[in-house]
């Protein structure tokens, strides 16, 4: 279920690809929805009730289509940057345990000046996974 003012919205239309949107309809097919008290609007307003207990896999991500971890996590982060979903729980690799999501709203402000930028930070520990080479000095 997706709002209508997010599927007109500048940070969709921005979105970088068929991967993309993929992950983020998938995302928004996870979150569990209640209707919050009726109020006298016509349209129906809903929470999430598993916001930042959603888990998203890399395997759920090749059944989609998306043939490599490394796509899946540039967009995850592309997700995260435009203010999609947040990235709630870090995933803990060696105990193999999958990363939980949050569906946000910063979306909504994408591209002005109340748009909150995030990023996903390493999750790697230091001197794990390809590290830049430096270069050696000639002469010392």
């Amino acid at each position: 279920m997706l709002e209508a003012n997010l599927i007109a919205s500048n940070a969709l239309l921005d979105l970088s690809g068929k991967a993309a949107l993929l992950v983020l309809i998938s995302f928004h097919q996870k979150a569990h929805r209640r209707k919050t008290k009726r109020s006298k609007q016509p349209i129906q307003k809903y929470e999430i009730t598993n916001n930042g207990e959603i888990v998203f896999t890399y395997a759920e991500a090749q059944e989609l289509g998306i043939k490599s971890s490394r796509t899946f996590w540039k967009v995850c982060r592309e997700l995260v940057e435009k203010g999609f979903v947040d990235l709630a729980e870090y995933p803990i690799w060696l105990e193999k345990e999958p990363a939980k999501w949050a569906i946000s709203t910063r979306w909504k402000w994408y591209g002005t000046e109340r748009f909150e930028p995030a990023t996903i930070e390493r999750i790697l520990p230091p001197g794990v996974g390809f590290q830049k080479k430096t270069k050696k000095p000639l002469l010392e």
